[in-house]
């Protein structure tokens, strides 16, 4: 899994970003596979930031950043889905 699909269940918060035109490649970039150590952020060039309400950074170039609680969990044989309760 990767860090954030091993993370959301342990600390039951997640943020979700929307990415505009801007940062659309940057933002698909997060998608490959990092060694565990690496942050993704920072081998994209996005700024992390302390999020409002939850644990997990927002990602400071989003436009928009959702910061969720873990409401649901759906596992399928390709995936895990996480619903939040923004």
């Amino acid at each position: 899994l990767k860090d954030t699909a091993a993370n959301v269940p342990r600390e039951k918060e997640f943020v979700v970003h929307l990415a505009d035109e801007a940062i659309a490649e940057q933002m698909h970039r997060c998608g490959e596979r990092f060694a565990a150590d690496v942050s993704e952020l920072d081998a994209v060039g996005f700024t992390a930031l302390p999020s409002l309400r939850v644990k997990p950074p927002r990602i400071a170039e989003a436009p928009v950043a959702f910061e969720c609680v873990l409401w649901e969990t759906l596992e399928t044989a390709s995936r895990h889905i996480f619903i939040g309760k923004v």
